[in-house]
């Protein structure tokens, strides 16, 4: 793997675009501290105050922070690079102001003064006079955070489903009777618990997965307890393999966006929630790719050398196998973070892929289409999504072309 990202680095293109998602990934990690109205640091006659960091606490505890930091001549203030909030209306400000129109600011006497250089809305405003610039630094975040989250989690789906596929495939999967049964038990207890319709708690989907999570264990406890049972110890050979090559044939022959659509209809806006359908409709890119290095990398000498020694399954496949077969995986990896950076931007485009109160690339061109001479709201959120897209895939070719080699 290191020799490969040495190599992939020879080319200028590569390292330009790595440097580029570099400089992204730090800006969506600290854009609180990036932009924001709330300064990093107060010195006055209170004190040491962190404004940024107490309204971050303010998001989760309630507290109110209405002082107007920009108004303060007494004292320290330090401001972020970018003083604005992402989604916070500058309402002198409103009404679209270009990059390049006059800007004004109230003065602590509520007087409209000419808006200085460092308070200045480089990109322009929206219509509620928000600040662009915070919009795409909050934006960054937001995809990232997104694009990262449901690929890794794709990424370890696929590596169960797929890894389990490929190992499985010369020799099946035997089952006991009692295992497979309560295995039912908990599938038809899934399917019930999706299907539950209520306001409370159980709504969420981060709670129903982690009721599934403890169930399944609760149920490969029961399976196992079954199987010292005479009736439920026979065994029972399954073609794992094959089933989930079928598994994997069906949900790929359904367009992720429409699936995607379709779902989103059903429930409220969240991030969690399209993260869960990128999941979902995700996971079959990594089985596939998965399955095939584990069933090419099963077939090689020093595979078959290890078993003749006494290795362990485990073992096999967390020293020999995974560690060959992480290249073409990550490979995968980088361009599920693209394309679902880019399916969250054509979401939120619509209005259908998070909270309307999330300030994202797509959310802003929306935005843009409503007034055709505010340009900046489709030029700026636009162009980093391209380069953002664009850095990704130079990432993913330069190694890919390396792995080809």
């Amino acid at each position: 793997m290191r020799n490969i990202w040495h190599l992939a680095r020879k080319k200028s293109s590569f390292r330009w675009a790595a440097r580029f998602l570099f400089v992204v990934g730090f800006v969506a990690f600290f854009s609180p501290f990036i932009a924001s109205e709330q300064p990093l640091l107060v010195y006055n006659q209170h004190g040491l105050q962190f404004p940024v960091i107490r309204n971050l606490l303010k998001n989760n505890v309630g507290l109110s922070n209405s002082t107007d930091w920009k108004s303060q001549k007494n004292g320290l203030v330090i401001f972020p690079l970018i003083p604005w909030t992402a989604g916070k209306g500058d309402y002198v400000n409103a009404d679209y102001k270009s990059p390049f129109a006059q800007q004004i600011l109230l003065d602590n006497q509520s007087k409209e003064i000419s808006m200085p250089l460092r308070y200045r809305h480089w990109f322009g405003t929206d219509l509620r006079g928000a600040d662009v610039l915070a919009g795409i630094i909050n934006g960054a975040g937001v995809s990232i955070r997104i694009g990262f989250i449901a690929a890794l989690l794709a990424f370890l789906l696929g590596l169960l489903i797929g890894g389990v596929a490929g190992w499985l495939k010369e020799f099946g999967l035997q089952l006991s009777l009692g295992f497979c049964f309560a295995m039912l038990l908990f599938l038809i207890f899934v399917i019930q618990l999706f299907f539950i319709k209520s306001n409370s708690m159980n709504s969420s989907i981060l709670f129903k997965f982690i009721i599934i999570i403890i169930s399944l264990f609760i149920f490969v406890k029961v399976g196992r307890s079954l199987s010292y049972f005479y009736f439920f110890s026979k065994k029972i050979k399954i073609p794992f393999d094959a089933f989930v090559l079928r598994l994997i044939e069906i949900v790929s022959s359904f367009p992720k966006i429409v699936l995607i659509l379709v779902f989103a209809g059903f429930f409220k806006a969240s991030i969690g929630l399209l993260i869960s359908l990128l999941v979902f409709t995700g996971w079959p890119d990594f089985a596939r790719i998965i399955r095939s290095e584990f069933i090419r990398l099963s077939k090689f000498n020093y595979i078959e050398a290890a078993r003749q020694i006494g290795a362990s399954d485990r073992r096999i496949i967390l020293r020999h196998i995974l560690p060959n077969a992480i290249v073409p995986i990550l490979v995968t990896f980088v361009y599920a973070i693209a394309s679902y950076m880019l399916i969250e931007a054509g979401l939120s485009f619509l209005g259908i892929g998070v909270p309307p109160t999330e300030v994202t690339w797509g959310s802003l061109m929306a935005s843009g289409k409503e007034n055709l001479n505010a340009w900046w709201l489709i030029l700026f959120p636009g162009m980093m999504l391209t380069l953002t897209i664009a850095c990704f895939h130079t990432v993913a070719e330069g190694l890919q072309n390396q792995l080809t080699k």
